[in-house]
């Protein structure tokens, strides 16, 4: 077995110091120039380098696995968050039809969104493998 990259494990421990960051700073007018500043300056790199992040981390195998994979490691969770979060949601007064077309679409649920986002990027990649081993299979 490899060994392990500390250097990943920094990097990842310091964007979610980022992402805490920009969800509880002030945001819109209100905000000063020194917020306004440290706001552009996380958004402009962090979401990007999870994105980098996750694709690092993949590991490109049978599509079933990556399937299997990803529902049982983003899907669920996504699943299980948006009961909760929408759940609170219509105790707020939301419309439960506008919760869950938010839900079904990966949007208006939290930070979510993320694990809606890499899921959807992940299964399309094992169909994308998938289509490929067939086609490459008939041209033999």
């Amino acid at each position: 077995m490899k060994d392990r990259d500390i250097n990943l494990d920094w990097i990842k421990g310091f964007l979610i110091v980022c992402v805490v960051l920009g969800h509880t700073m002030r945001v819109g007018s209100r905000a000063g120039v020194l917020d306004q500043i440290v706001l552009r300056g996380i958004y402009g790199f962090h979401m990007p380098l999870f994105m980098l992040l996750c694709g690092h981390f993949f590991k490109l195998s049978s599509p079933g696995e990556i399937a299997r994979k990803t529902l049982k490691r983003l899907v669920v969770p996504y699943c299980v968050g948006s009961v909760l979060f929408g759940s609170l949601n219509v105790l707020q007064g939301r419309p439960i039809v506008e919760v869950l077309t938010n839900v079904a679409c990966g949007r208006g649920i939290g930070a979510l969104w993320f694990l809606y986002t890499v899921a959807f990027i992940q299964l399309i990649i094992a169909v994308g493998v998938c289509a490929y081993r067939r086609r490459a299979s008939w041209a033999i």
